[in-house]
């Protein structure tokens, strides 16, 4: 079959050059407050701590010091890269204790959703690399929070399709529905508690939200609202700094976050690419885009199959990402035809988000890719009383009840994690730092950006504005019997679809920039330039200086 004839790349702006440093979030707000840092003489590290408590504010739906985050970072001063896993313990409850509860499945909204929220240590690891002091880091989140914020469409969009679990608890209700109805946008939301929780961690450090008053606070609610926590859960709980899982892709090195997040999924999807000619296909061709679907599918049957929390699981990383099992992999693909579900539920074990991301770089050469999550829009639903802290519901979506199952719920365990971020370097240095939230299309909108980079040769701004697709579904346990589907932006050509749906896959066009959003992109050049781009789909932008 020839390879479709395709249309050329779109790209939505121009891209975005800078010497000194460059910042890109899916808040514009954030963007701004960041690069102020960035112009002050701070460094990378400083404005990924200034984006990310003003994204607590800008973007309530998304990301909260009650959610997880992750990061992939390269520290200039001490030439070394790191992988940092921020994601908490699910809470003491099994999986007998939840079927006696009458729950089939983990619920994704009230008390019992929640994880223990791992983004604030996340914060507290990145100070050791920055430079300046905290109080001026988190002074415009709470300025934000306490002056108030004019909230934006993509937000009130999120918020008003969550509106059940913001109802459903009188302390979120109270925060972003007080008449019962999410923000229209434009309107200014005030988050005075946040405020205040944040002038406390000013005083006592992010730890606080542990050790301290503010976990006290926390762990109080959450068990009067029926969580199963311990204070001590909180006391104990750090964040995992290690080597970042690698592989090579077409003379590069990917680096990224590894188990419990999902970038075992894209290492996985890209070692059984490098076997595929995408190039020669044709950027979203027929062809390609049938090789990276399936490519997906095998990826996420192996992480469904294997991957739980390292700590309980013994995961067979060489096996898995061994040229062996990688060549068995991509030998299940057949160019001809889309595998079905049920040869994809053959490859399973048998047993019994809703996101915002953003990049930094500086004129010393540091890096961050930086990822931190609610898990669903508004996680859980449930504000932890008198602290404006939004809690997620990480347990409730990553958890399965089936017993032998490598995700299982059990007390103390992390949940697998959709959560994951990347790098691209070449001989020890970052070349590229990029991210696209999203849940379980982490992994595949990532390979696709990774392969408009490095396959057919699209620049930064292209490489996050092209047209998406996204199999589903993916790994949420609440969605995952559910049958195949293709679902292609309106801007992949038409030609594009047919022949694919000719090959087997049920194919679903959706509008020109509803395939997710928030990708961002900053190459750093040999020379020490800084080139940006970012998503179209979201609120947000790239700025440098």
């Amino acid at each position: 079959m020839k390879p479709s004839i395709i249309r050329a790349p779109f790209q939505s702006k121009g891209l975005t050059y800078a010497k000194n440093g460059m910042v890109a979030t899916a808040s514009k707000t954030a963007t701004v407050e960041a690069l102020r840092v960035l112009m002050e003489g701070g460094n990378a590290f400083d404005a990924a701590i200034v984006a990310a408590t003003v994204t607590n504010v800008t973007m309530p739906a998304c990301c909260q010091l009650g959610g997880d985050a992750f990061a992939v970072i390269y520290s200039a001063r001490d030439r070394k890269f790191w992988a940092m896993n921020g994601s908490g313990v699910g809470q003491n409850v099994t999986v007998d204790e939840m079927r006696e509860m009458g729950y089939k499945k983990m619920p994704v909204g009230g008390a019992l959703a929640v994880g223990l929220p791992g983004a604030p240590d996340v914060y507290d690891k990145l100070l050791h690399f920055a430079k300046l002091p905290l109080s001026r880091l988190l002074e415009p989140a709470i300025r934000y929070a306490r002056e108030g914020f004019l909230i934006g469409a993509v937000e009130c969009d999120y918020m008003a399709r969550a509106r059940q679990r913001v109802l459903a608890d009188p302390d979120c209700k109270a925060l972003f529905a007080p008449d019962g109805e999410t923000p229209r946008p434009g309107t200014i939301v005030y988050q005075k508690d946040l405020a205040n929780s944040f002038e406390q961690i000013v005083r006592k450090g992010f730890r606080d939200v542990y050790d301290g008053e503010l976990g006290d606070a926390i762990v109080e609610d959450l068990v009067r609202k029926g969580a199963r926590f311990e204070r001590e859960q909180f006391r104990a709980h750090a964040t995992d700094m290690a080597e970042p899982l690698s592989v090579n892709y077409r003379g590069h090195q990917v680096l990224t976050t590894p188990p419990p997040s999902q970038g075992l999924i894209l290492s996985t999807e890209l070692k059984i690419l490098e076997g595929f000619p995408l190039a020669g296909y044709g950027h979203n061709s027929t062809r390609a885009i049938h090789a990276m679907v399936e490519a997906k599918k095998m990826a996420f049957a192996s992480r469904m199959r294997w991957a739980g929390d390292p700590r309980v699981v013994t995961i067979p990383w060489e096996k898995i990402l061994s040229d062996e099992a990688i060549a068995e992999a991509r030998s299940r693909i057949d160019m001809r035809r889309a595998m079905t579900k049920e040869e994809f539920q053959q490859l399973l074990p048998e047993t019994e988000g809703d996101t915002t991301s953003f990049v930094v770089a500086d004129s010393e050469g540091n890096a961050i890719s930086f990822i931190h999550s609610l898990s669903n829009v508004m996680g859980s639903g449930v504000v932890a009383r008198g602290t404006g802290i939004t809690l997620n519901n990480r347990a409730g979506r990553g958890f399965v009840l089936q017993k032998g199952h490598p995700n299982c719920l059990a007390p103390g365990k992390r949940t697998m994690h959709t959560l994951l971020t990347w790098i691209i370097a070449r001989d020890g240095k970052p070349c590229w730092i990029g991210n696209t939230p999203g849940g379980d299309n982490q992994p595949q909108w990532g390979m696709q950006a990774i392969c408009n980079l490095l396959d057919f040769g699209l620049n930064e701004e292209q490489a996050c504005s092209a047209p998406r697709w996204y199999s589903y579904p993916g790994t949420d346990p609440e969605h995952a019997d559910n049958p195949f589907v293709l679902r292609l932006e309106s801007g992949i050509p038409e030609l594009s679809g047919y022949e694919l749906a000719a090959l087997g896959h049920d194919v679903e066009y959706v509008g020109r920039y509803d395939g997710g959003g928030a990708q961002e992109v900053i190459r750093l050049r040999e020379d020490g330039i800084l080139v940006g781009g970012t998503d179209p789909r979201t609120d947000g932008d790239v700025l440098g200086f």
